[in-house]
Order: structure tokens, then C-alpha cells, then sequence
């Protein structure tokens, strides 16, 4: 290797004193050689020219452009999602109203008992229900009581509520038994809500218990983490907390003294991250440690910050860093705690902070230290008077905890043990709460709340739900100081959506909507998270549009209310890492009544809406087998299955009289099949005649009509058959030139084409995008071809010559490469594809920093990572395989205790030593192979304007080496050739290194965005319910993760899983 390495450097030194680069002349001449070829083997190959002319005739007779008026279409839609929310409000007032007056006339009875069929019996053994239970857990999507809902995309039974209970609670306990009786009544309402309102979706009414009714009743399934265990419980759950919890300023405080430590100080950081996954986004948070000094865990975050997934992951990543070290000083943290309540509201601006309950929460792992001056000091101050303090004990500790409890008692909180992590979660739900919910109870309000979007369980994608509490009315309740819990209703993102004005506003137009703080509720570039038990991404809306003046002034007139519009460039992320510039994208924006939405809508200038009319519906779609495909947009209701499956339920459709279709939609998809027909004919007599790298031709239209030739060669082109999401046909709808691409993990190239009109206006409209799928061996012929010496056919550019070609796209990604260059190889070994900073980051450093490419870092909050292959579980993966098998076990032997499961994975990862890193809130490891994650990538994108294409770049470390670079657009397409020396092997530049692909990252610098950056404008909201006159004091110690029952249940199934062995399975 080190004499390779000698030879580079003396070729490297040779070119840099012998071999030139050719001149700017003979560049620009194989650049501008290259754009022929390739456009006349791409005119060639789709006869592009006859199918620009075949439209022209009817064109004239059906089609009409109109002009889109974006604040009448907002306000229809505005007035759509009104009536949805009215609706859902009185439905949720409905299930409040019903529950309350069962709880009224209910009488406890402390004999009911659940036989194993899932029956509530008195205590004769009689059944106190028409029905046995439904319990989710026990059906699959198959089960026989199950059928397919085509609201809601999901096998249901729409006689009855479906139940679910969480590992923590045992469902058979007599409180839960009463609960599940009194509420069976419901069940009426639900199913009256539903029928007033066809497109009815999720019913809920959670409780205080634990347990969960939803109508209809499905069939669960946990989600992908922790071995397949249900971690499910409503009470923690976006929804649930919002509705029984108003918002929160927090503190946390952590005693990292040195004797917090081992599984201590482990259960501690799964405490903590435990209580910022109960935070949403309108609380406020920050998390402090505490020795004989005092700091906030991430310095960068040096004040209450907004309990968003973002800033919880950085203060997350903060707890996972922390060590223990040196004394204890209570006073000191307990100090600084209080001070940064103080700190905070005097210096940020009025809208910053809940301003509701104040809670200072102490992990520690006890102490004797009587903090009680500070605290009494801190009491008759106005801003921290009504402070709460909630106190955590951690571990088997040596230490009593009675100083810590006295503290907590005393100030409006409570105190728990927690002994082990199987006990973090009820710890925390039990403690802190119940008690922050008491003076909603006490109020008698029937607060109506919109949470945050979040996953659905069940399967309907993004969701927010509208919620209230329900209070128990019965005699036996605790003097009125009783939630029962809160029921909610489910309005899914695409049920808003589907009154999107979406087809009128083209490829780049598409409406949004954001609440009070910002957040943004629907947005085309939101993505779902991997599994419902992940955090929603709380991505604000300049994370979206950009952080520019007009990004921010437009997001603070939606908060408020306001409606106007504004005018401003936009760069477009398309999905494959490249990038398009609009120059000219109006927003427009407005209030949805009754609601705490506003609603924007982005709509490029020029943008015209295509009418079609006149065309025969009955005549009915073609059939050739796979060639056509229709885009899956929502033609008509109810298609179903595969692309083919669904073009053929079309055609019924239509020939039926298209009942209920869309008349915009179907028109088009019409008069796009029968303009397009020349295609199929030209394409047949063209295929005999063809040049071997032709592989397939394809043409996408603007009405969502694809078609193949062959039908076969439509494989792996699905995503290209949705013009109004593909990044190949939203590229080249903007552009005259040719967009070339190689197909990533195939030795295919897409050579892809606007077919365009010019309205009355004078606007261009793209009406489709023609395409050929080239090999890449066709390409590599025709450069090598066109790349020679002057006078010569001998290749000009291979490492023997000292030249290295290159033809790049505008984002900078490799199309073609010359010569033999492992890195630029894909899977497939076929060259070609990646970023050429992946393959030559000292080629790619020079062209950034010649101003050929501009270089920019973007960080992805909505990210899916895979976990590095080898990565250490919590243990090692015969530990992991050991607790499987002991847990399986149990699980068989002890049927009746579900959340012994929980609790035996929690007890056995207490008592290993793991990575902390690699823990989530729930004490173990999530196994999924991907997670959501932020990651960083760099992008570059094409500087057009620049003249003339060249630079060098030298190393100096390596023999005083300089490699020099020359480039030239390629005429009429979207490419560059570079031309350029060997590789000097200049080291990397001190610093951050460029990322061409997305890596995992912890996100920008969080100090560098803290300075001079107030708090972003937001509206808090309404209510807030944060004391109560009558409320009593509610303390007391809770939370072993081991119970005695636990423990022998452990012991009895430990032998089992040792016996199996390692093997076992």
C-alpha cells in the first residue's frame, strides 16, 4: 500500500508540473458535443417531438386555464375543516355528557370479578353485561367479529367499544371491573356520534384507571420497540394530558453527587427522560444538575426552552452524558432551581413560558440536608410562590428519604420511591399527574383541548384530537376532587386534507396549517414517525419554509389571527436530496373559525388550473396489461389494492357513470388517455428500430395518467407515477432542458422532459413529462465516445492520462464518472449515482470553493437512522436472549398477569450496567432496526450564473501537489462536465466534515443559535388550571419495581429460561 501510495504521489506531482488541463475551448466543445448526443438519442428514443404536436387539436375544443384565487380557496376549505370540528365538538360533548350521568347513578360493588371468557360477573357469578369484554389485544385483523371500515382503513366492529388495558394494571381488580361496568353505557353514544357523522373517526374515553375504550373496537397491535411488549397506556398520551393537565413551566433537578451512581444514577436518567415524555408543546422545560455546584445539563440551554421533540432530544443526549462527581449541596441546587423560574419570566418576552403550573422536580438518591430556608425564602416571592416541588428517592439506598419527603408534602407535590426501572412509569404518572390534574377536577371546567398532532395507534396516520375530562359525579367520589379520566375524538390529517383545493394548485402549489405555537399541523414535507409511541416532530413552521424575515412575519400574523398574503422565493426540497428555486410563491393565509388553526396556502405565481371537460366518462379506461397506470389519488371512493387492481375498478367505475367521482380528476385522467394514444403506436414501430441502450419509455401527465413501454419496464418506477410527489417529474416540469439521472442500485439512467403548452396568458404549462430509461453502458459509450484527445480516438480522460471527466447533475450528483473509481461504485456495481463529495471530497472542496457549487448544511428532524450493525444491546445479546427467553416463559406459565412481562424486562435491565445512550424512557433498549433521529447532510446546488468554470486547489502536505479543474454546462440538459487532475490526497480541513449523505447528528449548535435568539413568537393557551381553594394535599411514597410478588414470580421462571440456554430459540 505505501509504495501505491508513492506511485499517487509522483503521478499527482507529474500532472501538477507536466500535464494541462485542456483548455476552456476544448471543455466547452465536449460539453456542448455531449448535449447534442444526448438530446438527439432522447428525441430519438421518445419521439418527443410528435408527442409535443399531439395534443394540439383537442386541446382547443375541452381544455380551459383559469386563474386560482387562493383566499377564495382558503376560505372554503377554512369553512369545511369548521364544520368538521363543530361536528366532532358536539359529538365529544356528547360521550362527556353520557359518561357523567353514568357515573351519577352508578353504585360501587366491591364483588365483581372477571371470568377467564372475559365476562364481568357479580359475585354469584352472575353477568353484569350483555357482552363478554372486547378486549383489543385478543383479535387479529383476520378475527371473525371484524370487518373492513373504509373510513377509518381498518378491520372494526361498529356494535360495540373495543377495551385496552395497560402491562401496569391488572384488568381483573375490582376498581377496573367497576369502571369497565359504569362505562359499558357509553357505548350508546358512540354509536350515535357515528351515525350522524359518516366519516366519524376514532371515539375514546380514557380513565384514570388505565383502561381505554375506543369505537369502534379493532383489533391492537403494539408498536415496533421492546420485544414486542405493549407499552401502551392512554394516560400518557399526548391527547389524554392535554385534556386533564393544563400547561407547565418545569424544572428539573438532578443530585448527580458522586454517591449517585451505578443502577442509581441509571434509573435516575430514565426518570428523567420518563417525565420529558410526558411534556408537550406547550410546557416549558430545562433540566439542571446539582453537586456542591449547580449548572443546566446543556449550558447552551441556559433557560426554560419549549418541551418540543427537538429540544428534548438535546436534553435527553445532555442526561446521557452527565457523571457523577463530588458532594451533595441541596440548598445550592434547590437555589438555583427557584432563581430560574425568576430569571425567566423577568427576561423573556410575555408570550414565552406556560405561566401555568410552576413545578420543580428532585431526583436524588436522599440525604438528611433540611433545604427549608431557600424554599420559605422563594414562597414570598410572587413569581415562585405557587412553585410545586415533587421529590424522587432512587435506588436501594442507604439514605432515608424523610427530609425529601417533608419538602414535597410541604410545597404542593408528592414523593415517590423508585427502587428499580419497573417502577419509573407508574411512579411518575401516579405522583406528579394526578395531582397537577386535581384543580381542573375541583374547577367543575369542561375545557375543550386540541392536542398537538401526533401518530395514531390505530392506524390513521397523523391525527389531533379534540378532548375533555370527565368528571366522576358519583357518591362515592373524593368531595368533587375526582377525574375519571377524558374522552376524545380523532380528526386525522387527511380527512383536513381531503378538502385541499390540492389539484388546482399543480405540483408546487399545497395548503398548510399551523396552531398557536407555531407548530405545524399539516405541511406536504411533514413526515409520519416511525411507531405511535414515538414523540410527534413539533417541527415549527420556519423549520419548513425558512427562517427568513417573511417566513417569520407570515407565522406570527397566522398565531394571531390575522389574514394576508405575501410574495418570496422558495427553495424546494425534492425527495432524492435535490434542490429547485421558485422565484416567485405566494402565501396567502387566514384563521379556521372555531378552531386554534390557521391556514396558509402556497401557490407559485404563475400558476394556472387546467380545466377539461366534454370527455366521455362511459367509454371507460384501456386495458393493456400494466402500460397505463393512474396515479393513486382519490378518483373515485373506495379504489383499492395494487396500481393494476385499481386502474381496472376505475374503468367500472366510469363505464358505471362515475357516481360520486371527481369530475375535475376523472376529465383529465380522460383526455390525458386519449391525447397520450399516439405514444403507444410511435413507440411500437420505434422499439424495432431502437439503439440497444434503450430500455423503456415512459410518459407522466399533469392528470396522473403513466404509461409504460414495454408494460415492464414500469418496475421500480412506481414513485414516478405520482407527478405531484416525484422529484424526477417536479424537476423537470420547471425546465425546457433535458434532466438526466442515474436510477440508484440499477445500471439504468431516467432521461426525463417537459412536455409543455403556453396559455393565454402567456404561461408555460407543463402537461406532462416524457421520459426513456437509457442503460448505463449507452451513456458511458457516448462520453468515452466524445471525450478524446484532439485529433485522436484515444480516450482523453483515464487515470493513465491524468485526466479525470465527470458529468455532474445541479445538486452535484455523479452521472457519469470515467475511469475505474471504487468509491463512486454502487451496490450494484455499476457506476455512478452518489454525490461526487462522496467519492472526491477534495475535487468537490474546490468546486465549492471556486463558486461552481453552492455548499449549505441542512439537519432533518424527521430522520429514520438504522442502528450500526454489532451496536451492544442493554447487555450483552446472550443477556438479551436469556431475558427473551425468561420472559416468555413467565408470560406462559402466569397468563393472567400480563404486565408481569414489563416488570420482568425492567427488573432484569436494572440489575445489568448498560450504555445509558442506548436507553429510552422505558429502561430498555428499542431492538427496531431503525428510529427516528436527526441527521445532518450537506447539499450543494449548481451556481448557473458562474463564468468561466475553473479553479485549482493545492495541498501543501503532500509534495506541494495542485490539482486543477475546468467545466462547462452541458447544452440543453441539467448536467456540468468537470474535467480534472488526479487526486492530490489533500488531508480534510480542520473542522465539522461535509455529510453528501445523511448522518445521524445531534443537531446544529445549540449555543451558537442561543445568542441574540429571543423566544419565537407563540400564543399560550386559555386556560389554565394550576390551584384550586379546595384542594388537599396529596403525598406519599410509591413505586417499587419488585415487588414481593414480583420477585417470586421471577424466581419461579429464572430456572426455565437457564435451562433452555443461549440456543433455546
Amino acid at each position: 500500500m505505501r509504495a501505491i501510495r508513492i506511485i499517487q504521489l509522483l503521478m499527482a506531482f507529474s500532472i501538477s508540473i507536466g500535464s494541462e488541463i485542456p483548455s476552456s475551448d476544448v471543455v466547452n466543445h465536449w460539453a456542448a458535443q455531449l448535449g447534442i448526443r444526448l438530446k438527439e438519442d432522447f428525441m430519438s428514443a421518445s419521439d418527443y417531438e410528435t408527442l409535443q404536436d399531439s395534443f394540439g387539436h383537442s386541446m382547443r375544443h375541452s381544455v380551459r386555464f383559469d386563474v386560482v384565487r387562493p383566499e377564495q380557496e382558503l376560505a372554503l376549505m377554512a369553512s369545511q375543516i369548521t364544520t368538521i370540528f363543530t361536528r366532532r365538538t358536539q359529538a365529544l360533548k356528547d360521550i362527556v355528557n353520557r359518561a357523567e350521568s353514568l357515573t351519577l347513578t352508578y353504585r360501587y360493588e366491591k364483588d365483581l370479578q372477571l371470568s377467564d371468557e372475559g365476562v364481568i360477573e357479580d359475585g354469584a357469578g352472575r353477568p353484569v353485561l350483555d357482552a363478554p369484554l372486547f378486549k383489543m389485544a385478543d383479535h387479529t385483523a383476520d378475527s371473525g367479529q371484524l370487518s373492513l371500515s373504509e373510513t377509518l382503513g381498518r378491520e372494526v366492529n361498529t356494535s360495540r367499544s373495543g377495551v385496552h388495558t395497560p402491562l401496569e394494571v391488572y384488568e381483573g381488580y375490582v376498581d377496573v371491573l367497576n369502571g369497565l361496568r359504569v362505562t359499558d353505557g357509553v357505548d350508546e353514544t358512540f354509536r350515535a356520534n357515528a351515525a350522524r357523522d359518516p366519516h366519524m373517526s376514532w371515539q375514546y374515553l380514557g380513565t384514570q384507571l388505565g383502561f381505554l375504550r375506543v369505537y369502534p373496537a379493532t383489533w391492537w397491535q403494539p408498536p415496533r420497540p421492546a420485544l414486542d411488549v405493549d407499552l401502551y397506556d392512554v394516560r400518557r398520551r399526548p391527547w389524554y394530558i392535554e385534556g386533564s393537565v393544563s400547561p407547565k413551566d418545569v424544572v428539573i433537578l438532578m443530585d448527580i453527587s458522586g454517591s449517585v451512581h451505578g443502577q442509581t444514577f441509571e434509573i435516575m436518567k430514565i426518570a428523567v427522560k420518563t417525565v420529558l415524555n410526558t411534556l408537550g408543546e406547550n410546557d416549558y422545560v430545562n433540566i439542571a444538575w446539582s453537586t456542591n455546584q449547580v449548572g443546566w445539563v446543556n449550558p447552551c440551554l441556559n433557560r426554560l426552552v419549549p418541551a418540543t421533540m427537538i429540544n428534548k432530544r438535546a436534553l435527553a443526549a445532555a442526561v446521557d452524558s452527565l457523571q457523577a462527581r463530588n458532594t451533595s449541596d441541596w440548598s445550592k441546587g434547590l437555589d438555583f432551581a427557584y432563581r430560574a423560574f425568576i430569571d425567566f419570566y423577568t427576561t423573556e418576552p410575555e408570550h414565552a413560558g406556560a405561566k401555568c403550573h410552576k413545578l420543580i422536580m428532585f431526583f436524588s438518591d436522599g440525604g438528611t440536608e433540611w433545604a427549608g430556608h431557600v424554599i420559605d425564602k422563594y414562597k414570598n416571592e410572587t413569581l415562585t410562590e405557587n412553585v410545586r416541588l415533587f421529590a424522587y428517592a432512587l435506588g436501594p439506598h442507604p439514605v432515608p428519604p424523610n427530609i425529601m419527603r417533608k419538602m414535597a408534602c410541604e410545597n404542593g407535590g408528592s414523593f415517590s420511591v423508585i427502587v428499580a426501572s419497573g417502577a419509573i412509569r407508574t411512579s411518575i404518572q401516579e405522583s406528579y399527574l394526578s395531582v397537577l390534574g386535581k384543580p381542573l377536577a375541583l374547577s367543575n371546567s369542561h375545557h375543550l383541548a386540541e392536542s398537538s398532532p401526533y401518530s395514531d395507534a390505530l392506524g390513521l396516520g397523523y391525527v389531533t384530537t379534540l378532548s375533555m375530562p370527565v368528571f366522576n359525579r358519583s357518591a362515592e367520589s373524593k368531595s368533587g376532587q375526582s377525574l375519571m379520566g377524558v374522552a376524545g375524538v380523532d380528526i386525522s390529517m387527511k380527512e383536513l386534507l381531503r378538502h385541499s383545493p390540492w389539484k388546482k394548485l399543480g405540483p408546487f402549489g399545497y395548503t398548510f396549517a399551523i396552531n398557536p405555537n407555531g407548530i405545524v399541523v399539516f405541511h406536504p414535507r411533514l413526515r409520519n414517525p416511525l411507531h405511535y409511541m414515538e414523540d410527534p416532530p413539533d417541527l415549527d413552521l420556519v423549520q419548513l419554509e425558512g427562517d427568513s424575515y417573511k417566513v417569520v412575519e407570515m407565522r406570527t400574523q397566522m398565531i394571531r389571527r390575522n389574514s394576508d398574503s405575501a410574495e418570496l422565493s422558495q427553495l424546494v426540497p425534492l425527495d432524492d436530496g435535490h434542490q429547485v428555486e421558485l422565484r416567485r410563491v405566494r402565501f396567502t393565509w387566514r384563521p379556521v373559525d372555531n378552531t386554534t388553526l390557521s391556514l396558509g396556502l402556497a401557490l407559485p405565481v404563475t400558476h394556472k388550473h387546467m380545466v377539461v371537460s366534454g370527455q366521455d366518462v362511459r367509454q371507460g379506461l384501456p386495458d393493456c396489461g400494466a402500460c397505463l397506470l393512474a396515479a393513486s389519488w382519490q378518483f373515485c371512493p373506495g379504489l383499492s389494492g395494487n396500481a393494476s387492481e385499481r386502474w381496472r375498478q376505475l374503468s367500472e367505475r366510469l363505464q358505471a357513470g362515475a357516481e360520486n367521482c371527481s369530475q375535475d380528476l376523472v376529465q383529465h385522467l380522460l383526455w390525458d388517455v386519449n391525447w397520450t394514444a399516439v405514444a403507444q403506436t410511435l413507440w411500437d414501430n420505434n422499439s424495432r428500430n431502437q439503439s440497444a441502450g434503450v430500455l423503456g419509455r415512459f410518459l407522466v401527465t399533469d392528470g396522473g395518467l403513466t404509461r409504460f413501454h414495454p408494460a415492464d419496464s414500469g418496475a421500480g418506477l412506481l414513485p414516478e407515477t405520482e407527478p405531484y410527489t416525484s422529484s424526477l417529474y417536479r424537476q423537470a416540469s420547471l425546465v425546457d432542458d433535458l434532466v438526466v439521472r442515474p436510477r440508484p442500485g440499477s445500471r439504468r439512467l431516467l432521461a426525463a422532459r417537459r412536455i409543455a403548452v403556453t396559455n393565454s396568458t402567456g404561461d408555460i404549462y407543463t402537461l406532462a413529462v416524457a421520459g426513456v430509461q437509457f442503460s448505463s453502458g449507452w451513456l458511458w459509450s457516448l462520453a468515452d465516445g466524445v471525450l478524446t484527445e484532439p485529433g485522436s480516438a484515444a480516450p482523453a480522460c483515464s487515470p493513465e492520462s491524468g485526466l479525470l471527466c465527470w458529468l455532474l447533475d445541479t445538486g452535484g450528483h455523479v452521472v457519469y464518472a470515467s475511469g475505474e473509481l471504487p468509491p463512486l461504485r454502487n451496490d450494484t456495481g455499476d457506476r455512478g449515482g452518489p454525490h461526487l463529495g462522496a467519492g472526491d471530497p477534495e475535487l468537490m472542496a474546490a468546486l465549492v470553493a471556486a463558486g461552481v457549487y453552492r455548499q449549505t448544511t441542512e439537519y432533518n428532524y424527521q430522520g429514520v437512522c438504522l442502528k450500526p450493525s454489532g451496536e451492544a444491546s442493554a447487555g450483552s445479546s446472550l443477556r438479551w436472549l436469556g431475558a427473551q427467553l425468561l420472559l416468555d416463559s413467565a408470560y406462559g406459565l402466569l397468563r393472567w398477569l400480563d404486565y408481569l412481562r414489563y416488570l420482568l424486562v425492567s427488573w432484569l435491565l436494572a440489575a445489568q450496567t448498560a450504555p445509558v445512550s442506548a436507553l429510552d424512557e422505558f429502561g430498555f433498549e428499542i431492538q427496531a432496526d431503525n428510529h427516528s433521529c436527526t441527521q445532518r447532510q450537506t447539499r450543494t446546488q449548481l451556481v448557473a450564473a458562474l463564468r468561466p468554470y475553473q479553479g485549482e486547489t493545492s495541498c501543501p502536505e503532500e509534495g506541494d501537489c495542485t490539482r486543477r479543474f475546468r467545466a462547462a454546462l452541458v447544452d440543453d440538459t441539467n448536467l456540468l462536465l468537470v474535467v480534472s487532475g488526479l487526486p492530490c490526497g489533500c488531508p480534510p480541513p480542520p473542522g465539522q466534515r461535509p455529510a453528501y449523505e445523511p448522518v445521524e447528528d445531534i443537531g446544529p449548535d445549540r449555543c451558537l443559535e442561543s445568542v441574540n435568539q429571543t423566544a419565537p413568537f407563540r400564543k399560550r393557551p386559555d386556560t389554565c388550571f394550576a390551584t384550586h381553594e379546595n384542594e388537599k394535599p396529596a403525598c406519599g411514597g410509591a413505586g417499587t419495581a419488585a415487588g414481593p410478588l414480583s420477585l417470586s414470580l421471577l424466581c419461579l421462571a429464572l430456572p426455565l429460561a437457564l435451562r433452555a440456554g443461549p440456543g433455546g430459540r
